[in-house]
């Protein structure tokens, strides 16, 4: 199958699951599920409504946590950040951080959530990944946390210990 995907890690794992990767932004994904260049596009339920796919994707497979998540990061130089008057650095100071991540995160779960009840009033499957496709997946993707946990040894963190506070942090969140 030919998928949709972006970045190196999430393409890497397309091919290491017999895929055929097509490297796009999630943009292009009613373009090239359309037009027959790819079979299947990798993109969040919110994004996917409010790029027009609805209607035009009748199986949706789910996996819990999903495939991936970009990270993302708003930056500004201190140049722009002290031409703001001091009402917009404040703005800008207290909301940062994890009071940000949390309203952009509450945003998406309910850009997802309404992006479900969409598709399936306009008929499409969505189903849940099978346990034995769930763990095909974290088998041949394994790769991108090894390699996670091999730069953080070599960076003197104890990767192990790390990986298990934020999957902690994570799973308390939700």
């Amino acid at each position: 199958m030919k998928i949709r995907g972006k970045g190196r890690n999430p393409l890497e794992m397309m091919k290491r699951l017999g895929a055929a990767p097509v490297g796009a932004p999630g943009i292009k994904s009613f373009e090239l599920l359309s037009n027959g260049v790819v079979d299947v596009t990798m993109i969040p339920f919110g994004p996917a409504m409010n790029l027009g796919l609805v209607g035009h994707v009748p199986e949706i497979t789910t996996l819990p946590g999903g495939f991936f998540r970009p990270g993302f990061a708003i930056v500004m130089n201190q140049e722009a950040f002290d031409e703001l008057d001091e009402a917009a650095q404040k703005v800008l100071i207290e909301t940062a951080g994890s009071k940000l991540a949390e309203r952009i995160g509450a945003i998406m779960d309910a850009e997802d959530t309404k992006g479900i009840a969409v598709f399936e009033k306009a008929g499409s499957t969505i189903t849940a990944a099978s346990d034995e496709l769930i763990m095909a997946i974290k088998e041949k993707t394994a790769f991108v946390e090894d390699g996670w946990l091999e730069n953080a040894t070599k960076r003197g963190v104890d990767g192990a210990a790390a990986l298990s506070y934020f999957r902690e942090k994570a799973a308390s969140a939700k």
